[in-house]
């Protein structure tokens, strides 16, 4: 590790990790193509390829690389110290960790569940855990529309290779993005036309559900709760999902926090959401990472922006070749595209593009897997 360059651990790593890497992939790409191989092959290869993505910094450096997570870190050990958060009018900028503390408060819980020290003992390996979260809304958002398991975990393959944002670490973005993910599975799955049981019991159920999934995203992190919003609106607007429970109540819960606990916060910072609104190139910029300095920053960079280009080009691809899916598959073209018009509503602290990018892979993945694949199997109009 002392010899690192500012490639990282690109060119720190041996060579047998990178051959590794590529067996694993043509391991995945064969198995999931064979018919008599079971489920379980498929789902081993990628928890395999979440561990040496996620777990290889964790089983090399001593301690958690990003600041961020030590700053996370420093608001669950005062919550433990403390008893309580301070009031906003005594934290200023750190207002946003007062008022929407719904990760840190469930992070001490389990500090003390644990009977650890710190959250630093297992901070380092979230980003495997926080990934692993993401696997069963998944699977059951692909299984809504297809029963093809070469096409289901291939999208599930592209999405873990695809998610490059970062926001996966020690944060509440990662839980609250786990949760996102599972309030669309159960709207997918039990609002449709022809899914979820049927009666006001059975209804009841799945909302009061929903309640619990979307206050968890609302008291724990800002940007979530409108992306949730606009793709739940963009599916009640179609035929299939002509429900509009799940976003009336996400709606109602997300004014209620934003007008009661959040609201010292959101009217000092107001002003300038609003003056941000419409302003698409301002919006787009990406502040951090303007202008990467060093040989292996740039190519980190330009690597990025051709592994996001990929998908979504192939994503295109499936779109048109595989028409079936055009049809059968609206609903995750809907959630792809959604999160397009939060360009224009903020910049998010220069990370909308980023944010946006990220919550639209779920759909993207999967219509670029259709492009890799032959003919593929959609589930029938009355499953």
């Amino acid at each position: 590790m002392s010899a690192l360059d500012d490639f990282g651990l690109v060119s720190a790593l041996h060579p047998t990790f990178w051959a590794g890497l590529a067996v694993l992939t043509a391991g995945f790409w064969f198995t999931v193509r064979d018919r008599r191989r079971p489920g379980a092959w498929s789902l081993a290869y990628v928890l395999v390829l979440l561990v040496m993505e996620r777990a290889t910094q964790a089983l090399l450096y001593p301690t958690p690389l990003y600041a961020w997570a030590w700053k996370h870190d420093a608001v669950i050990d005062h919550l433990l110290t403390s008893g309580g958060l301070q009031g906003a009018d005594r934290l200023g900028d750190m207002a946003v960790y007062d008022q929407w503390p719904g990760f840190f408060a469930a992070q001490a819980a389990l500090v003390r569940l644990l009977g650890v020290d710190n959250a630093a003992m297992y901070m380092a390996w979230w980003p495997l855990v926080s990934s692993v979260l993401l696997l069963l809304p998944l699977l059951l958002i692909y299984r809504t529309f297809t029963e093809d398991r070469r096409l289901i975990w291939t999208a599930v393959w592209l999405f873990c290779v695809g998610n490059w944002v970062g926001q996966d670490y020690f944060s509440p973005q990662s839980v609250a993005f786990a949760l996102h993910l599972g309030v669309l599975a159960v709207v997918l799955r039990r609002y449709g036309r022809s899914g979820g049981p049927h009666g006001r019991q059975g209804q009841a159920v799945w909302t009061v559900l929903l309640s619990v999934l979307v206050t968890a995203i609302v008291v724990s992190h800002q940007l979530t709760p409108g992306m949730l919003v606009v793709t739940l609106v963009a599916l009640a607007l179609t035929r299939r999902y002509r429900d509009w429970v799940p976003a009336v109540t996400t709606v109602v819960i997300f004014l209620a926090w934003c007008l009661t606990a959040a609201l010292p916060f959101l009217s000092a910072a107001m002003p300038d959401m609003i003056r941000s609104i419409g302003d698409i190139g301002a919006n787009v910029e990406t502040g951090y990472g303007t202008t990467p300095t060093g040989t292996g920053a740039v190519a980190t960079s330009w690597a990025a922006r051709l592994l996001s280009g990929s998908v979504l080009l192939l994503a295109l691809a499936g779109v048109v070749r595989q028409r079936v899916l055009r049809h059968r598959a609206l609903p995750l073209l809907l959630i792809a595209a959604a999160p397009l018009p939060m360009f224009a509503a903020s910049s998010y602290g220069s990370e909308m593009i980023f944010r946006v990018l990220m919550f639209m892979l779920p759909g993207a993945t999967f219509f670029a897997a259709a492009a890799l694949l032959p003919k593929v199997r959609t589930l029938a109009a009355d499953a």
